[in-house]
């Protein structure tokens, strides 16, 4: 952190942050400011008839709302423990006061999902693969002298 005594203004990014490289003590003091919007969301409890009904999709939720949840950062004690380091590459690009729309982290968890997902299938497939193939060339004496386990281990006698 480099102190403010040349007299260099300090640059507001698009979000009216204060740039990273010309911040000072008293810049990081007026973001430990809490912000008074910023709500938990209340747990929503399991029930079964709300999972037969699908009460929740009858209630208007809107997705374009600003998600309120609070994370790491918006605590003034600690928030400043969980920043990357100055060397970071997208250390420039970082913002604590960063928040998603409902929508936003919606469409992304399920791209994420899908990433995931694709490479689970494949994965789980080559694995199914490999153990039949095991299983029919042990069946058919193909592995003569040793013994293979069910978890495809070979065990010596």
């Amino acid at each position: 952190m480099s102190d403010n005594k040349s007299g260099e203004v300090p640059v507001l990014s698009k979000t009216g942050d204060i740039d990273r490289a010309t911040r000072t003590s008293s810049d990081i003091d007026s973001l430990k400011q809490v912000p008074a919007d910023l709500v938990d969301e209340e747990p929503k409890p399991f029930r079964l008839t709300s999972w037969f009904f699908r009460r929740s999709e009858l209630k208007p939720f809107d997705e374009n709302a600003i998600s309120t949840r609070r994370s790491v950062f918006d605590d003034p004690d600690i928030g400043h423990l969980y920043w990357p380091k100055e060397s970071h590459e997208s250390y420039h690009r970082f913002d604590p006061k960063a928040r998603w729309t409902y929508a936003e982290e919606k469409k992304l968890v399920r791209k994420i999902d899908w990433k995931v997902m694709f490479w689970a299938a494949i994965s789980f497939s080559a694995l199914n693969l490999d153990r039949g193939n095991l299983s029919q060339a042990n069946t058919d004496n193909f592995l003569p002298g040793k013994t293979w386990g069910a978890s495809s281990d070979v065990f010596k006698n």
